[in-house]
């Protein structure tokens, strides 16, 4: 799948056809055998659109103008990227190039669809939202992966190292966790999804692979000086890989439970149902919500609902979301502390972000997923303006974890 330049001259002319004819019978459907739907593209304007054209046409949320018009020699990043973003958005294909590009920036994304879903939309739009933030023209194109093994990785790797790409990113699950230390490559090759604590072996780790993951061991330890050290803590988990990770690390710090509890997409239902009989333990403790947005919200407003006061209430990554403020009352946040890596002031790129959907103020994988980019583009070109000030030491990008607290409709640094 690759993503840059088009020759598409044509203006799109949506034409569906909805051909199927069902014979009803008694109790019996067939269908007929008449050719599925189709879409075409009919050129009927030959009248030329140059770059302040599209623009227009852009701005005004013409999109199937802009598409239809987009000319061959037209060289703007910004107008590239969106031509690219919309064709993929409305199932047009993607845009193709030529693989023998003179592009000054050769990036690689490699990433199974099949199993990160959505992400693999919004991650190409964010690989493009840094790149056409810089001036450099730029080659852009996705390997997807059937499987996450060696095998795979490997002869995507050398496929991706043998025509001439500066570097590469990951974005893969905890599948790919066992294969990324026996990896050897040329080129920087960044893994967005994976910290290096979750990695069990260094010793022969590659120099060229860099995490990006997050460490929620480090948001753990900056949310407990926050905590009151003689009070019992409740612990609501969320039963994913990354739930029973946190947790994991949660009694690492030395947390006392006084009560554990696990919740799924069944049983979240019940907590306002059961909550009375746990409100001993809950009034005046420590209550850590590992659980997602949706869960942790729920959770706070039965809180309040039942006038149950803890001594405070701390969350990770997994909390920190826009969302929270429409799903809850100020009086439901008020013991609430969150520790996020992301959230900072990125008025460079967040134009560009914006333009591709891309959430780099709460969505951590984006925002390491940008990194990444950046860490590929400066092994290019050192001189350059960064975006971001997150260094990358032994293998690692190294966060800066910040806490917030809700405030009455926006999140407010505190540490």
């Amino acid at each position: 799948m690759l993503i840059t330049l088009s020759s598409l001259r044509k203006l799109m002319l949506m034409i569906l056809y909805l051909l199927c004819s069902v014979q009803l019978y008694a109790k019996s459907e067939k269908l007929s055998t008449l050719p599925l739907p189709t879409m075409e593209m009919v050129n009927i304007d030959p009248t030329p659109c140059d770059e302040r054209c599209l623009n227009v046409l852009l701005e005004q949320e013409m999109f199937f103008s802009f598409l239809a018009r987009f000319q061959q020699n037209i060289k703007n990043n910004r107008l590239l990227s969106a031509f690219s973003a919309l064709m993929e958005r409305h199932g047009f294909g993607l845009a193709y190039a030529n693989r023998n590009s003179d592009a000054q920036v050769k990036i690689a994304l490699i990433l199974p669809k099949k199993s990160i879903g959505s992400y693999s939309l919004s991650s190409i739009n964010t690989v493009l939202a840094y790149l056409t933030s810089q001036k450099n023209s730029f080659y852009f194109e996705v390997f997807d992966i059937a499987d996450e093994n060696l095998q795979a990785f490997s002869s995507t790797l050398g496929t991706i190292e043998n025509r001439g790409f500066g570097g590469a990113i990951l974005i893969a699950t905890t599948k790919a966790i066992p294969f990324i230390p026996q990896l050897t490559p040329k080129i920087p090759f960044f893994v967005a999804s994976i910290h290096k604590e979750q990695i069990l072996t260094h010793n022969t780790l590659s120099s060229k692979i860099i995490f990006g993951g997050i460490s929620y061991h480090e948001q753990i330890k900056a949310l407990k000086r926050f905590s009151e050290y003689s009070a019992p803590t409740v612990l609501f988990n969320d039963e994913s890989a990354t739930g029973f990770r946190i947790a994991r690390d949660i009694k690492k710090e030395g947390f006392t439970i006084a009560l554990e509890q696990n919740f799924n997409s069944k049983n979240i239902a019940q907590f306002g149902k059961d909550i009375q009989k746990k409100s001993h333990f809950l009034r005046g403790s420590n209550i850590f919500l590992n659980t997602p947005v949706n869960n942790s919200a729920l959770i706070l407003s039965q809180l309040a609902y039942n006038r149950i006061t803890p001594r405070v209430i701390l969350t990770t990554q997994l909390g920190f979301s826009h969302a929270l403020f429409s799903l809850t009352q100020p009086i439901s946040r008020f013991s609430l502390y969150i520790s996020s890596i992301t959230g900072g002031d990125m008025k460079n790129i967040k134009e560009y972000a914006a333009l591709l959907d891309v959430d780099l103020q709460y969505d951590w994988i984006h925002y390491a997923t940008a990194i990444g980019t950046e860490y590929i583009y400066h092994q290019l070109f050192n001189d350059e303006k960064k975006w971001f000030k997150e260094n990358v030491e032994l293998n690692q990008v190294r966060y800066d974890t910040k806490i917030y607290r809700a405030r009455e409709n926006f999140f407010e640094v505190i540490h």
